[in-house]
């Protein structure tokens, strides 16, 4: 029998996979990956859907084009360092499109920091010319808040819709967070900015 590892209901994780339940998030693209497997576990206890593909471009491509066909945010979710880096081509294509894409990785546990971990490249600053948001979120009782802001700016609510990237370490993820110090405004559904999807409802 598998043991599950990550029972803590109001860890990082868990609150991430919380987040996006209350966003109506139905369906996540991703690739399974250590540095994200607390979130992939949470999102599968919570009835999230997940598209496990072969590729991180794939993911991407595939949470790009449900977000232009259904007007919600497409979610992507990829381990550290490669897992990361190949999806820049498919977040340039939804930066360049306007097209609201949340791309969730992983990255290298803080106590790891200047050790040379494992996949340790910074994917903040690869991704920060083609996303409207792109931050790693490193203290516990924010992450949401980081997690708020990124789905903002990605649903057009700081300008463009567009691709957001949000990162958090592995172990951050692991930390658990009380309901009290999580603002309710963090979690609640947030007005869109008119998507694509909408525009062509409109034209038919």
């Amino acid at each position: 029998m598998i043991q599950d590892l990550n029972t803590d209901n109001n860890s990082c994780a868990a609150w991430i996979a919380k987040f996006l339940i209350n966003r109506k998030v139905e369906i996540v693209f991703g690739l399974q990956g250590g540095h994200i497997q607390p979130i992939w576990d949470h999102c599968y206890k919570l009835g999230i859907k997940i598209i496990d593909v072969r590729d991180e471009k794939a993911a991407v491509h595939m949470a790009q084009a449900y977000s232009y066909f259904t007007g919600k945010v497409g979610i992507a979710m990829v381990t550290a360092g490669p897992g990361v880096t190949n999806t820049v081509t498919g977040i340039a294509n939804a930066f360049l499109s306007n097209i609201p894409v949340l791309l969730i990785g992983g990255c290298a546990p803080l106590q790891q920091n200047n050790m040379g971990p494992l996949q340790d490249i910074p994917h903040v600053d690869i991704l920060k010319p083609v996303t409207n948001y792109s931050r790693t979120a490193r203290v516990p009782d924010q992450v949401i808040r980081e997690l708020d802001l990124a789905f903002s700016y990605a649903i057009g609510n700081m300008g463009n819709p567009g691709p957001s990237y949000f990162e958090v370490p592995t172990d951050i993820l692991r930390e658990s967070v009380d309901d009290k110090l999580v603002l309710e405004d963090w979690m609640v559904e947030k007005p869109y900015n008119i998507f694509l999807a909408q525009l062509i409802l409109i034209k038919q």
